[in-house]
């Protein structure tokens, strides 16, 4: 079921085009990760709610499942690679979109964040401003330390 729900995220993320404006394109990926969580959140509650004592998956499965990242990175470097975004490290700002999404899903599932209507304006403004903000210079410190 773990992976179940990793490839319905997977089929709704192949329904986002990969080759129109970097920006729109990674936005609809917002978009469809909010769709597919919608759409199974059972799944989704299994996928990053860990509701079995003790699950950890192993090593072959998050192999299986690290595509779903791997599309937003690329995405991410398409806006990078278009000059859209400041130019950074990708895996970075695929992290701080994926924390966002993630967030506003699993408080959208749990009715937090409002009506639909209200949920919708807060995918879209938070997504836009979002976006807006990865084309400035982004504010580092340097790598992690260990």
């Amino acid at each position: 079921m773990f992976l179940e729900g990793f490839a319905r995220l997977a089929d709704e993320f192949a329904g986002v085009p990969s080759d129109g404006d970097p920006e729109a394109d990674l936005m609809a990926l917002g978009h469809a990760y909010r769709a597919a969580a919608c759409a199974n959140p059972h799944l989704y509650d299994l996928m990053f709610g860990r509701p079995v004592a003790g699950f950890r998956p192993d090593e072959a499965a998050l192999a299986q499942i690290q595509g779903t990242f791997e599309t937003l990175t690329r995405a991410v470097a398409r806006c990078m690679d278009a000059g859209r975004f400041a130019p950074t490290d990708p895996y970075d700002v695929a992290v701080q979109l994926n924390a966002l999404v993630h967030g506003l899903a699993s408080l959208e599932l749990r009715g937090a964040v409002g009506s639909t209507v209200q949920a919708d304006h807060h995918w879209r403004i938070s997504l836009e401003n979002t976006v807006r903000g990865c084309r400035q210079p982004p504010i580092t410190d340097g790598p992690p330390q260990p």
